[in-house]
């Protein structure tokens, strides 16, 4: 007997886990934002594509993930599309790979710049789902690696090139290190373990790259002053919820939360620049409440 559309539709969807995709154009956004700060010039024409491209090399990496988890979920998760028989491994790894090459096109028509930082996330991408991840520090490096390539793509869309350490990269390595933290949270989700340390982590690594790029440029502006210590303030609200030894119930909910918290930093990032990114800011931060929603439907981490 043949799947229902609406039950073949609704795995599909739980691959993609909704609820992460909205913080991904906010990567490339802000990194376009942080790059016409330091000197580039602003190019809707050049940016689009940066974020169409960002989405789809990240909807091709969250599908190869499940591919090449599997057997774990058919353990831990059997209700997760693949095992549970909704989604073919097949039909999933195949829509993996074109994602992953439609992203790597859609990101050459912004420039050749754009289109090596989009082979290498791919690579990012891939590295992370068939290798590193087996490894706590290298996996969640690598998984920070992936969102700090992704700011990357947006700010070479609009023409800046790696120099002097500059916002750019400020905000690059910023977005490494806090994904990188909020992964080691999440590594061992099913299992009730002791995290008394790494619960801050996410909140002292905004703390110092909002920092940072306020001692680099010398720019701000209150709406940056405000995002900034709500990039703060809500992995510290996070971390205080999750308590030393949280259960697992408790700590799946949580990284949504930290994920959640990418738009505070991505709407920070491009409030620097004063007006536009202010306006930008707000965009970003529409997305706030559709991922609350989504996170109640959806698997988000």
């Amino acid at each position: 007997m043949s799947r229902s559309p609406l039950k073949r539709y609704g795995g599909w969807l739980s691959l993609l886990r909704p609820p992460n995709l909205l913080t991904v154009p906010g990567d490339p956004i802000a990194g376009a934002m942080l790059a016409v700060l330091g000197g580039a010039e602003f190019s809707f024409l050049y940016m689009l594509p940066t974020v169409g491209a960002a989405l789809l090399l990240y909807m091709g990496g969250l599908i190869g993930n499940d591919c090449f988890d599997y057997r774990e979920d058919a353990k831990t998760r059997p209700t997760r599309p693949l095992p549970s028989g909704s989604v073919s491994r097949r039909s999933a790894m195949v829509a993996a790979v074109v994602f992953t090459l439609a992203g790597i096109g859609v990101a050459s028509s912004a420039g050749l710049p754009a289109c090596i930082v989009s082979v290498l996330l791919a690579t990012a991408v891939w590295s992370y789902n068939g290798l590193t991840k087996k490894f706590s520090f290298l996996g969640s490096l690598n998984m920070g690696i992936c969102r700090g390539l992704s700011l990357l793509l947006g700010a070479t869309g609009v023409g800046w090139m790696p120099r002097d350490p500059d916002v750019v990269l400020i905000g690059c390595v910023g977005l490494i290190l806090y994904v990188g933290a909020v992964t080691l949270l999440a590594e061992r989700e099913t299992e009730q373990v002791r995290i008394p340390i790494r619960r801050w982590l996410p909140a002292a690594v905004n703390l110092v790259t909002m920092g940072s790029i306020v001692l680099l440029s010398g720019s701000w502006n209150y709406a940056f002053i405000l995002l900034a210590a709500s990039a703060v303030a809500w992995p510290i609200v996070l971390g205080v919820r999750l308590g030393i030894a949280p259960p697992p119930a408790g700590i799946v909910p949580s990284i949504g939360g930290f994920i959640r918290g990418l738009l505070l930093l991505q709407a920070a990032f491009s409030a620097l620049l004063w007006p536009t990114g202010a306006v930008v800011a707000c965009v970003i931060l529409l997305a706030w409440p559709v991922n609350v929603y989504l996170a109640r439907q959806f698997y988000a981490s």
